[in-house]
């Protein structure tokens, strides 16, 4: 009997340490490991018409714009129109802020005033984001740009 009760107090050890060193950690991908997943690469617009300023075409040739986003939380900006005065990205580094995968903040140049809502999929995204008067957002200094934008960006 002795053994018997032993054997069964030795089961119900192994059962607790096995059920008590079961953990979470191997869900997978964390939210923001899986928003960062999807945001790097570089982004491009496909035609011109994809950056609208007020619900219209954006003033300037945008065919060339694109924006890399690294894992490193760095991002370049390249393309943006030489035509016209409008100078709206100086960027260097972002943050990820949010608890959805596929809509979510950037914070830009570690600064809360500098931020854009993004919509994306594994190969389209909606980058949209709005500069008032008084802001200096995503870099932009004229106040001719003041108001929404939104660039409908496509993975290279």
């Amino acid at each position: 009997m002795k053994s018997l009760k032993f054997t069964l107090s030795v089961l119900m050890l192994f059962a607790l340490s096995g059920v008590m060193s079961c953990s979470d950690d191997d869900d997978g991908p964390t939210v923001s490991e899986r928003q960062l997943e999807l945001l790097q690469g570089v982004w491009s617009v496909s035609q011109d018409d994809d950056v609208t300023f007020q619900n219209t075409n954006a003033p300037g040739d945008w065919s060339a714009f694109s924006i890399t986003f690294n894992m490193n939380n760095t991002v370049t900006v390249s393309g943006q129109p030489t035509d016209v005065d409008v100078d709206l990205f100086e960027l260097s580094s972002f943050e990820i802020s949010g608890d959805q995968v596929q809509s979510f903040t950037l914070i830009f140049n570690g600064q809360d005033g500098e931020q854009a809502t993004v919509n994306i999929t594994d190969s389209e995204m909606l980058f949209s984001f709005s500069i008032t008067a008084n802001d200096d957002k995503l870099g932009a200094r004229t106040a001719a740009v003041t108001g929404l934008w939104e660039l409908s960006l496509s993975k290279n």
